[in-house]
């Protein structure tokens, strides 16, 4: 240990590594240091055990300056006195009134610029995650004034378009009422100047002087578009009529019954397919029709097929079961009595 000039603190107070569990070791250094190459077992132990106490310690890589404290640290105990010399090889006391170590000090520092560059990415992260949440719920809020509901696992850009679109559709529906008139005055009253004579006379000549005005190219009011529901109604009687189709009728498997099949087996087919989802087509009920018509027993066909949960009817399979089936042991050579004899009785040993 090197007291002789104290220096400032090689690690700054605020570096804290108690957590981190794992301290690196240089292997190299530590090999070739003189620490290995002088101290005993019990030395060495002592100077290890204080590495890694420093590790933990506030400010990391700092010991106190205190011979009792460190005898528990280093693990020694009443031993202190005569490993301390070895033990304390390279650390040195600073103006703190601590001891520093430079390579443990040269270690925290560098793990300590990865927990502060750790924790900064960790805030950053909470801080755009916090943003992300209120951004969401700010979205979700406009369009359920809208009337549109989103749950709360929607993507984002998912709300933003849906949001665009509906401000989108209200601009459309505001624009899209019929507009206020407006009275303005022409832009040229001079030229719309009746000539003399041509103005007299309201009351009686008003209908021919329209028509005179008309026919002289004066400039008249256009006439004005239909609003509200009579605009709506104009609109729709110019839109070609479109003629619906109307729904065909839904088909029933129990009306397409085979002529020859009974009324209840043939309804214990039909729920039978739509238990096992093949429901039956018009298709199919033509195509089976044509299968049974030549069965001598349609509805034994049916429910050997409904027994086995069969999708199609196989007549060939209950034709087949009712035929005798023909015996494996047919021709057989005669045994006469002789051949059955009982074998003579040994006196030899029973496998």
């Amino acid at each position: 240990m090197n007291d002789a000039v104290p220096a400032d603190p090689l690690v700054p107070v605020e570096v804290d590594l108690r957590g981190l569990a794992f301290m690196p070791l240089d292997v190299v250094r530590l090999l070739d240091s003189d620490l290995f190459a002088l101290t005993n077992g019990e030395e060495f132990k002592a100077a290890l055990s204080l590495w890694c106490k420093a590790w933990l310690q506030v400010p990391a890589a700092s010991l106190p300056n205190d011979d009792r404290v460190l005898a528990y640290l280093s693990g020694a105990g009443g031993r202190w006195g005569r490993v301390k010399g070895m033990a304390l090889r390279g650390w040195q006391l600073c103006s703190d009134d601590r001891l520093y170590h430079p390579v443990i000090a040269e270690k925290a520092l560098a793990a300590w610029e990865e927990r502060v560059a750790y924790r900064e990415r960790r805030d950053n992260e909470a801080e755009r995650l916090r943003r992300h949440r209120e951004e969401h719920k700010r979205l979700r809020d406009q369009l359920r004034e809208f009337g549109i509901t989103y749950p709360h696992s929607a993507p984002m850009e998912t709300l933003r378009s849906a949001l665009q679109d509906a401000e989108l559709n209200r601009q459309r529906s505001v624009s899209g009422n019929a507009p206020e008139r407006v009275s303005t005055p022409l832009p040229d009253t001079g030229q719309l100047r009746l000539r003399e004579g041509e103005g007299e006379g309201e009351g009686e000549g008003e209908g021919e002087g329209q028509r005179q005005r008309e026919g002289e190219g004066y400039l008249l009011d256009p006439p004005l578009p239909p609003e509200g529901g009579a605009a709506t109604a104009a609109g729709e009687q110019d839109k070609p009529q479109r003629k619906r189709k109307e729904p065909a009728p839904a088909f029933d498997p129990l009306a397409a019954k085979p002529a020859n099949v009974s009324a209840e087996t043939w309804s214990r087919w039909v729920q039978h397919r739509k238990e096992i989802r093949k429901p039956l087509t018009p298709t199919s009920c033509s195509q089976q029709a044509a299968q049974l018509a030549t069965c001598p027993n349609p509805d034994a066909v049916i429910a050997k097929s409904i027994a086995s949960g069969w999708q199609g009817l196989f007549p060939d399979q209950v034709a087949r079961g009712q035929g005798a089936k023909p015996s494996s042991f047919t021709n057989l050579p005669k045994h006469n009595a002789d051949q059955n004899s009982e074998e003579p009785d040994h006196d030899g040993p029973n496998f």
